[in-house]
């Protein structure tokens, strides 16, 4: 019954993203929103790690970050399993437990890096926060970060990794080696923008760092509404989504555009 309503909600939020890209092009090119139902194929493949049910019932699951590998794989995170996941594109799954075990509620944010493997961030119960790296052969090594913990994680345009952290911005080269940018508010999207700086979201910000670690924030026009994930549009600007049900845009000069869902 549980897998049922799950593949039911697979189902449902598909249809969703779809529904809002559509929409959210619709208002960039000033066409009135026009939406026709129409039937879509979906394949559902079931990771191997089976989940016990939690103390509301339900199945817990955290498999809440994908990304393309450089062996045509897809990678994906299991936060509460421990373990870094991979699946072809015809469903054969493999999965890689990692060394820090235990609980990991917010789970594992994954990126293809400029090193040929995978980056992710983890937070790890009782033994800090890590910044963890697997090859695509499944050798996995893990970076301490002295107790300050990450959120998002992408490739950067200078051949590090850039990650979100709660007190600012991180950045890790594919050696080990760890620069932080300290701010006073936690910050998690994360994407590179069109003039080859980083761009991120953070309090009520969206916020711009450069390689070489400058950084320079712009305030949303609407009041106590916060940003989440951001991405590289194809019109060269930032979308980003907002927690006041709306979509945000924002050039590379710091123009915010938002627009109501």
């Amino acid at each position: 019954m549980t897998r049922c309503l799950f593949e039911q909600f697979l189902r449902w939020t598909r249809c969703m993203a779809v529904t809002y890209a559509i929409g959210i092009g619709g208002v960039q090119l000033g066409l009135p929103l026009v939406l026709s139902a129409q039937t879509v194929k979906t394949t559902i493949y079931h990771a191997p790690t089976v989940r016990l049910p939690n103390a509301m019932g339900g199945v817990d699951g955290s498999e809440d970050s994908i990304t393309a590998g450089p062996d045509g794989a897809l990678w994906f995170g299991e936060g509460h399993e421990s373990k870094i996941g991979r699946v072809t594109t015809s469903g054969v799954f493999t999965e890689y437990s990692t060394p820090t075990q235990g609980y990991f509620p917010y789970g594992f944010r994954i990126t293809a890096g400029p090193d040929g493997a995978l980056w992710y961030t983890k937070v790890a119960p009782q033994s800090g926060f890590q910044i963890g790296r697997i090859t695509t052969a499944g050798v996995i090594t893990e970076y301490d970060l002295d107790y300050r913990r990450t959120s998002r994680i992408v490739a950067g345009p200078d051949g590090a990794l850039w990650f979100t952290m709660d007190d600012g911005i991180g950045r890790i080269t594919t050696a080990g080696v760890v620069t932080t940018f300290d701010m006073s508010s936690a910050t998690d999207g994360i994407t590179v923008g069109s003039d080859g700086a980083l761009w991120f979201t953070g309090g009520y910000k969206i916020g711009r760092i450069t390689t070489d670690g400058v950084i320079t924030a712009y305030a949303l026009p609407t009041t106590n509404c916060v940003p989440g994930q951001i991405a590289a549009g194809p019109d060269g600007a930032l979308w980003f989504i907002e927690s006041c049900n709306k979509i945000g845009r924002i050039t590379m000069a710091g123009v915010i555009t938002e627009y109501l869902i």
